[in-house]
């Protein structure tokens, strides 16, 4: 090859390799350009401390050491009644809230706004306004509508499910305008508390009363969050009352689980359901040992614990009820609890202070036993035994007048005490 074409070649080869580099180098970030071809490090954002995970405290790691080895066994299925245990097993640790971790529903009213102020403010001009929340409108209902609606969701075992439907209405209707209050009012007297009674097999109605107490967490759920959005509206206080239902409800429920002796009571479930067995019985010892960590050790202690909350409860109402709204039936109960307690003079001093309301729901009661009351003079709270029998007599027909209201109502819908 001529000397003259290599040096060509050479050349253009030259020139064909720089401008590659040239590319390559236009092609860098500018950050790398400007380090004079030492390599730059691109920034980065700061890395942000992960928190330390909480440590686990020694209750949290029994309940995770008993959830590991619970028995998760299929459904109940006795006489024709299944019972739905799997919401039974998931929730087997806050079957019985008020214990395991009591509700608090004494919320501040002074915390909430009232909706419309006289006072002067300074605004900021440019500050665009909140929007505010649009009304609610009253809920519109006949009394045969409600009682109809009531009906609809009666139930022996799948309760929360049915109360969908009040939950609903309780979100989009006026707390105090209305006949929000007199639907949840009736809904609370008509099928919350119902009686059930055991027959010769005890398994259907321990199961049955199981399944109820799986739905506590829901309504308390529930009912805290609108008690706290609507503290010192009727509808708030029709919700209070609700949540004494079920802690009433639950009182049984937990007595009924302490008593049972499984190998005597449960061997039905123990020949046809092995794990549901030991499900009932591995609850038991668990909430047994709950309660005497709580200094709880007997059945009379159990229930005064629940009487005791229903005691804060009803002070609450008492607190919070708008205008003396069914003031008189908290009163009412409060004096029964102590009444039945033994404690008289605590209920006679309840008991008048009592402002007698046509529309309370135990107004005949506590009508009767005011009468009873006149009798006593004025500073005296022992009553004498006439007085005292006559209160008695009123609390006994106070209750043979809801068992035959329940007992009629379970015959509407099919059922007796013995069903499920």
């Amino acid at each position: 090859m001529p000397r003259r074409r290599v040096v060509g070649f050479a050349f253009a080869l030259a020139l064909h390799l720089s401008t590659i580099a040239l590319l390559v180098w236009l092609s860098m970030p500018t950050l790398s350009r400007r380090a004079g071809g030492q390599q730059a490090a691109m920034p980065v954002s700061p890395r942000m401390r992960e928190p330390a995970p909480k440590p686990k405290s020694r209750e949290d790691e029994v309940r995770e050491d008993i959830d590991r080895y619970l028995p998760k066994p299929p459904d109940v299925r006795v006489w024709g009644f299944t019972f739905d245990l799997r919401k039974v097993r998931s929730r087997w640790s806050a079957l019985f809230p008020f214990v395991t971790s009591p509700p608090r529903f004494d919320v501040d009213a002074a915390s909430h706004p009232p909706s419309s102020s006289r006072r002067f403010v300074f605004v900021d001009p440019n500050r665009v306004p909140a929007a505010e929340p649009p009304a609610r409108p009253a809920l519109v209902m006949s009394s045969s509508a409600i009682q109809r609606l009531v009906d609809r969701a009666w139930t022996r075992r799948e309760r929360w499910s049915r109360f969908a439907t009040f939950v609903n209405l309780a979100n989009a209707y006026h707390p105090d305008d209305g006949r929000l209050p007199a639907v949840i009012r009736a809904y609370v007297a008509q099928n919350m508390l119902q009686p059930y009674q055991e027959m010769s097999l005890p398994d259907p109605s321990r199961w049955a009363m199981m399944v109820l107490a799986a739905d506590d967490q829901d309504y308390l759920d529930f009912v805290g969050g609108y008690v706290r959005d609507h503290s010192g509206t009727r509808g708030a206080t029709e919700m209070l009352f609700l949540v004494d239902a079920l802690m009433q409800g639950s009182s049984d429920t937990l007595g009924t689980l302490l008593r049972t002796r499984p190998r005597r009571d449960l061997q039905w479930t123990y020949q046809e359901n092995t794990d549901a067995f030991w499900l009932f019985d591995s609850l038991r010892e668990y909430y047994g040992e709950v309660l005497r960590k709580r200094g709880l050790s007997s059945a009379g202690d159990v229930a005064r614990y629940y009487e005791d909350r229903r005691l804060d409860l009803l002070a609450t109402v008492l607190r919070q009820t708008p205008a003396g709204y069914r003031a008189g039936d908290a009163r009412y109960v409060v004096g029964q609890i102590h009444w039945t307690r033994g404690d008289r003079r605590a209920a006679v001093r309840e008991w008048r202070q009592i402002q007698a309301a046509p529309d309370d729901a135990f107004a005949k009661t506590y009508t009767a036993i005011l009468r009873a009351l006149e009798s006593l003079p004025g500073g005296v709270e022992e009553p004498d035994p006439t007085t005292r029998g006559r209160i008695d007599a009123a609390l006994e027909a106070e209750q043979r007048r809801w068992a035959a209201f329940q007992f009629d109502r379970l015959r509407q819908f099919g059922h007796g005490p013995y069903t499920f």
